[in-house]
């Protein structure tokens, strides 16, 4: 079975497929690997750490033994139930336990494996790409609405709100790994614990620091042409560890906005009114900039951007070494289109 597309993802882990009991969990965002990982354990064994039925391994340990993986496959949990066993950073070894496994695996058991990035030429990843009883489930960086998500659950789940502009705030510092946004929403949440709502102002004090303003500052430098400034952003953002799929959301958004506006133009007449119409509001620190870009940018300008940010998303993913090289390229670029 191939690999599940990522809208897929959450399905299975919902209701896992009887019939697909080998799963690797596999990407480049480690945070959400994990969860996802945690999640589908969860699923079919009631959680992740009950030792009489989960047999949690590493790659290393099993080693040249290829029928160590059928051994505890077939090994019966003490308090009954299914068997699981977990296989972390999944490389050579349990590719060639699988090659063997994959032929008679043991009916009651899961084997669900996590591992990192794996390029299609990955020997793991092409055993489950040809196999019809396993199945990949793929993890990439947050997309907007995700990232929506993911907010709405933990703030919900907290018993607040959200004011609009802090949304818009705290989606530009998420997204970059899974574990570490949901790591800054929880403090985010304990923070603001029984105040009702969470504003702007909560979120620059617990979050604020030099992820969401910088990336700020980094795309309305960008689009007004400031090539000095926007180097200097984009040097200070890397070094502090903003990940380069976070800058590429950050640019994906503004393109979306600077759209609205350009849209909403001709029916509202008047750029402050066309301006006063986006969700989640503008901040005011933000709205001189942005009508200075509205008269760089007409639309077609616009989308010619968002076709180019969306290659070289796509190159960036398949380059991971060279990914902030190719985004400092895409910001040159679009920093000279502006002026």
């Amino acid at each position: 079975m191939t690999a599940l597309k990522p809208q897929q993802v959450e399905g299975f882990l919902s209701k896992p497929d009887p019939k697909t009991r080998v799963v690797l969990v596999y990407g480049p965002d480690r945070g959400s690997v994990a969860e996802r990982t945690r999640k589908l354990i969860t699923a079919v064994a009631g959680s992740t750490d009950d030792p009489f039925a989960i047999e949690r391994l590493n790659d290393s340990a099993l080693g040249d033994d290829i029928g160590r993986l059928e051994d505890e496959a077939r090994a019966i949990p003490m308090m009954g139930g299914p068997r699981v066993v977990w296989v972390e950073q999944a490389g050579t070894h349990l590719t060639n336990a699988l090659k063997r496994y994959l032929a008679d695996p043991a009916p009651e058991a899961w084997i669900v494996a996590e591992a990192g990035a794996l390029p299609p030429s990955s020997k793991l990843r092409q055993l489950f790409d040809k196999a019809r009883n396993a199945v990949a489930l793929p993890c990439y960086a947050d997309t907007s609405r995700s990232i929506d998500d993911l907010i709405d659950d933990e703030v919900a789940g907290n018993g607040l709100r959200i004011a609009p502009d802090a949304r818009y705030r705290l989606a530009a510092v998420l997204g970059a790994d899974r574990g570490l946004s949901r790591s800054e929403l929880q403090k985010l949440c304990l923070y603001c614990h029984g105040q009702g709502e969470i504003s702007l102002d909560d979120v620059d004090a617990v979050c604020g620091d030099v992820s969401a303003l910088g990336l700020d500052d980094l795309v309305d430098h960008t689009f007004e042409g400031n090539v000095a400034l926007m180097d200097a952003d984009l040097a200070r953002l890397l070094a502090s560890g903003t990940a380069v799929q976070a800058v590429l959301a950050a640019l994906f958004n503004h393109i979306a906005r600077l759209s609205t506006i350009q849209a909403e133009l001709p029916a509202k007449r008047s750029l402050d009114a066309a301006m006063s119409g986006l969700r989640p509001p503008l901040h005011f620190s933000r709205k001189a900039s942005l009508k200075k870009q509205v008269g760089q940018w007409p639309l077609e300008k616009l989308k010619r951007a968002a076709s180019a940010t969306a290659e070289t998303e796509h190159r960036s993913r398949r380059s991971d070494g060279l990914s902030e090289a190719i985004l400092g390229r895409h910001l040159l670029s679009l920093a000279h289109a502006a002026r």
